[in-house]
């Protein structure tokens, strides 16, 4: 595709083949990593769909096609932009990674200079070693319940959503989805 909208349409169609497949519950992936942690823990490959940078636009795409359940399942790098209430994730539309990484670490208690040090960080991936180092992993569970409702709320509550983060390594950081 020549555009961002004819590239945005040329992901829909794998909502479509999911659908016609039987598929109520598609899995979301922004790239690879989503997909291999899709796999890793048995989910049906047919559901899986790239949605690339955009995640609200396949969201509501879904909710047109009535599609009953989303799981988001990818890096923690992409979705916790969700989290963030952005839903085109490409760096340069906008980003605040590190941000709601400080404010969720924050908020469990990271003292001010960790806060500074996640601020600091030059990835997502940087600042879950931070986030490890200060034991306050539990903030990824949250954090995936605040995508999850993020998302049902972008889409009106047309489908319900779960999240599910993870590292470079495929380590599964945080989630609610609760399984099959």
């Amino acid at each position: 595709p020549m555009s961002e909208d004819a590239f945005k349409n040329s992901l829909v169609p794998q909502i479509d083949v999911a659908k016609a497949a039987g598929f109520d519950t598609l899995i979301f992936v922004p790239g690879k990593i989503g997909e291999v942690i899709a796999e890793s823990l048995n989910l049906p490959r047919g559901a899986i769909v790239q949605t690339s940078n955009f995640i609200g636009f396949m969201l509501e795409a879904a909710a047109e096609r009535k599609i009953a359940r989303g799981i988001l399942c990818g890096h923690i790098g992409k979705l916790v932009k969700v989290a963030a209430g952005i839903f085109h994730t490409h760096n340069r539309v906008a980003d605040a990674r590190l941000e709601t990484l400080a404010a969720y670490a924050a908020a469990e208690g990271l003292s001010a200079g960790e806060v500074q040090k996640i601020l600091d960080a030059n990835t997502a991936e940087d600042a879950t070693k931070i986030i490890a180092a200060n034991r306050l992993e539990k903030v990824y569970d949250k954090i995936a319940a605040r995508a999850s409702f993020r998302a049902e709320r972008y889409v009106y509550g047309a489908l319900k959503v779960s999240t599910i983060l993870a590292d470079y390594a495929g380590n599964i950081l945080g989630t609610d989805w609760v399984g099959k």
